[in-house]
């Protein structure tokens, strides 16, 4: 009995330890409880262990008790929990809360938007991402925004399959800086030159193919990207709807030919029932047979030829005598 306790002892404080430190991100003064009713646990279990030879009984009480308390801790984590995803909740502002934005606000982002520049990346260096280009092009001024469209899943698909790299690939790219001077020094100071960075680097050896967009705005950007994928869309709708009439329509022919099928085998089943009915036996009908003449042309060799060339040349000649 007592060599159970002693091994269920240092778990239990090590699962309070724990819980605690995953709770503990909760509030300050939810951490002091928590620190309070660590104390108190550990101040029992060390009575609990200078009367370890006391009698069975007592040691079972002890052990009960120590059970209600691991529940109340329990159930106050749970509140505690609750307590978290609520305040979660609420930092998260629902679109109907938004508040419109005052003509003195409009205008300064309007400024800060007439400010801005942006470049573009015509090729994107192998499996860069995002965070890379931002930590290369910073130095040259306030980045606001990155985005790099990723390849086809097609190829992506391909790659791995045939044992290629299987990290995500990057096509093109823009990038918006907060003062469009900066922008403009960034593309013209990296078009055409090497990456660099440290000679062992994997990008070291890259060229840079950046061009600054002259009056072009990250919202052009976006309306580009949306027009695209309604595009897309509207082509894939299109798609499906002519499939489905394809589909539509040889169903309806197949079910007529049915139709059709079904009523000659029921007519020529009626046919052969009134026959059988009348005649005893069903007659054949007789098929009727079409012979069709042709002209045809005598054989002629070349003893025929001659004489029809003699009797040609006698008529001639009597029709000219009777002429002169």
């Amino acid at each position: 009995m007592r060599a159970r306790k002693e091994q269920k002892k240092p778990a239990d404080l090590l699962a309070l330890a724990e819980d605690s430190g995953e709770e503990g991100h909760v509030s300050d003064s939810d951490a002091d409880e928590r620190s309070k009713k660590l104390t108190q646990h550990r101040a029992k279990r060390r009575k609990v262990q200078r009367t370890d030879n006391d009698e069975s009984d007592d040691s079972e009480d002890d052990d009960d008790d120590d059970e209600e308390d691991d529940e109340d801790d329990d159930g106050a984590e749970g509140e505690e929990e609750e307590e978290a995803e609520g305040e979660s909740s609420k930092l998260i502002t629902h679109p109907s809360a938004l508040k419109p934005l005052t003509p003195a606000q409009l205008a300064l982002s309007k400024e800060a938007t007439h400010k801005t520049g942006v470049v573009y990346l015509s090729r994107i260096p192998p499996f860069m991402k995002p965070q890379k280009v931002r930590d290369l092009l910073s130095r040259f001024g306030a980045i606001n925004r990155v985005f790099l469209a990723p390849e086809d899943p097609k190829a992506h698909a391909k790659r791995v399959k045939f044992g290629g790299n299987k990290k995500r690939n990057f096509v093109e790219g823009w990038i918006e800086f907060v003062d469009k001077k900066e922008a403009k020094l960034c593309a013209e100071t990296l078009n055409t030159q090497n990456i660099g960075g440290k000679k062992g680097s994997y990008y070291y050896d890259d060229v840079w193919n950046i061009k600054y967009l002259r009056k072009f705005k990250w919202h052009h950007l976006q309306a580009q990207i949306a027009y695209e994928n309604a595009s897309r869309q509207a082509k894939l709708r299109a798609e499906i709807a002519h499939e489905t009439r394809v589909n539509k329509t040889y169903l309806r022919n197949v079910e007529r030919a049915k139709m059709v099928e079904t009523m000659q085998e029921a007519k020529k089943n009626k046919r052969k029932a009134e026959q059988g009915g009348a005649g005893g036996e069903s007659a054949e009908p007789t098929k009727v047979e079409v012979r069709r003449q042709f002209r045809q042309h005598k054989v002629k060799g070349r003893a025929m030829e001659k004489t029809e060339g003699r009797d040609q040349s006698d008529k001639v000649k009597s029709l000219l005598s009777k002429v002169f």
